[in-house]
């Protein structure tokens, strides 16, 4: 009867684990899909980023409320999920509103080329939330491991060049606009630590083993992002260089250039609107992909996924892409990516370093033998 139980216990693991793994094989090739897709989405709608975003949150509100209607309809979602506290769901939305404004803030005023690097300390981010939120202590491998992780993504994207150009880029880099910029990503951090905490919550309040449908956590967080938007539009506006009187005129414009028309200032909209939609289509999939992840394997590990993707899509715009440049991969790319690889091995050695103690012990077994 024991080794029956162990069995089943074994099979279930491995299960997860393999489920887990798909979860990360799609975020990864999702997200990558959605970083490219939204690199073309910007050629039609390159006078109208702005425009793109809000229209990105609408459409978010859109597909996640019809999705879930569906879902309630076919008794996958209950009434017990939809009746979950609200209260993180807002605090959720609130630390995504603000980290939009704050990236606004600062990525303007700083060299492309840095910001996939500054993205990766929403690691550190997630490292010290999850120790305050859960009380989780990380071990001495998987602080490695993060470190590692950090050191090979500014490795393989830092961008090939003369150090004179690398130095006169550096100097006109302003101390307030990289603070904004690095306190801008904890806030995403934080809210993908809450959206942890919610579905933990549930678990616990909802019982018999039931989960929390990931469509009411991005419904009810994409609903209080809207809001805190709405909110702060004269702000966001302000720092877009458009006036409240304007914003009519610049949305009317964005529209025509979203439905494929001639906007009145001209603008080139070619590729539109099959590629916008396609990119908030795969974007939608790709939030979904990923708050399975966090459901399933937490906030720090689907951190890590992320940082994964940035040697993954610099390989994508090595690629002929039709309306982009073919980008060319940097010197230190083969080096960076060893290095992010060893990175993830080193932090998920709890995971793999026992199998393959015990494998190595069978073989040098089986060697004795022979």
């Amino acid at each position: 009867m024991g080794s029956r139980i162990v069995a089943a216990y074994a099979a279930k693991e491995a299960t997860g684990g393999l489920a887990t793994a798909g979860l990360v094989a799609a975020v990864l090739g999702l997200g990558t899909l959605n970083r490219v897709l939204y690199r073309l989405a910007l050629v039609p709608l390159r006078d109208y980023v702005f425009f793109l975003a809000q229209a990105q949150n609408i459409g978010y509100l859109v597909i996640y409320y019809s999705l879930l209607a569906l879902r309630f309809r076919q008794g996958k979602v209950t009434q017990a999920m939809l009746a979950t506290p609200k209260p993180l769901f807002v605090l959720t939305g609130m630390c995504e509103a603000a980290a939009q404004l704050l990236m606004m803030s600062g990525a303007a005023h700083l060299p492309g080329a840095l910001l996939p690097l500054l993205m990766q300390t929403v690691l550190l981010w997630n490292l010290l939330f999850s120790q305050l939120v859960f009380g989780t202590r990380p071990s001495l491998p998987q602080i490695l491991g993060v470190l590692a992780v950090l050191a090979g993504v500014a490795v393989a994207s830092w961008p090939s060049g003369s150090s004179a150009a690398a130095a006169a880029a550096a100097a006109e880099i302003q101390p307030l606009h990289l603070l904004l910029c690095v306190v801008s990503f904890a806030f995403p951090a934080l809210a993908t630590i809450i959206k942890e905490r919610i579905f933990k919550d549930a678990a616990r309040r909802l019982g018999s083993g039931q989960q929390l449908d990931v469509l009411v956590v991005n419904s009810y967080c994409s609903t209080a992002q809207a809001g805190f938007l709405l909110l702060l539009l004269p702000l966001t506006c302000h720092l877009k260089g458009l006036s409240l009187p304007e914003l009519p005129a610049y949305l009317q414009s964005g529209t025509a250039c979203l439905l494929g028309g001639s906007p009145a200032c001209g603008a080139d909209c070619t590729g539109a609107p099959l590629l916008p939609l396609l990119y908030i289509t795969v974007n939608v999939a790709f939030n979904v992909a990923a708050m399975y992840l966090v459901r399933s394997a937490g906030a720090v590990a689907t951190a890590l996924s992320m940082s994964c993707l940035v040697p993954i899509t610099v390989v994508a715009f090595t690629l002929p892409l039709p309306l982009l440049p073919q980008a060319q991969l940097g010197g230190g790319f083969v080096a960076g990516t060893l290095l992010l690889v060893a990175g993830l091995l080193t932090y998920n050695a709890a995971l793999w370093l026992p199998a393959a103690m015990r494998l190595g012990r069978k073989w040098q077994a089986g060697l004795a033998r022979g």
